[in-house]
């Protein structure tokens, strides 16, 4: 599983291209990534802890760091909302199953 999910972040992050120019768009599409994987009942901690070591980095004045910790609090985020899509197909495979 770990392998798998490391996997996932490294596709995901070859794909992305560009990282976001500012910290606030970097935090804004965590934010709004993080609020789907809680809608789905599914968010993981570390998005927060780490929305929350970026914005420590902001306030120390490293920017960078900001953003590179905001970005992955996305991505953990974005992979929560497609462990619950999993997770819910499989309940309902085996649901149906039985």
């Amino acid at each position: 599983m770990r392998l798998t999910i490391l996997l996932t972040i490294s596709l995901f992050l070859s794909a992305c291209g560009t990282p976001p120019a500012t910290y606030a768009d970097a935090r804004a599409a965590a934010m709004t990534a993080i609020a789907a994987a809680t809608d789905r009942g599914h968010a993981w901690t570390t998005s927060d802890q780490l929305i929350d070591e970026a914005d420590k980095a902001v306030r120390d004045g490293n920017e960078s760091l900001a953003i590179s910790l905001a970005d992955e609090a996305r991505i953990h985020a974005e992979l929560a909302v497609q462990q619950a899509d999993r997770e819910a197909t499989a309940w309902r495979d085996n649901l149906i199953s039985n």
